[in-house]
């Protein structure tokens, strides 16, 4: 999923390549900004890139 959001996908893409809803896609997307305590998308990323969940 952090792969995806670093990728720039949208939500509809992230659903698509694994298998799941928009909907259920967006809800994982508030969540991992949840837990990253993070703004947006981009502020998401560049957390899980610092503590090195993502490359």
């Amino acid at each position: 999923m952090l792969a995806l959001l670093a990728a720039g996908a949208t939500n509809q893409q992230i659903g698509d390549q694994l298998l799941i809803s928009e909907r259920t896609a967006k809800k994982h997307v508030i969540n991992i900004l949840g837990k990253l305590n993070a703004a947006n998308r981009t502020q998401a990323v560049a957390l899980a890139r610092a503590v090195g969940l993502i490359p």
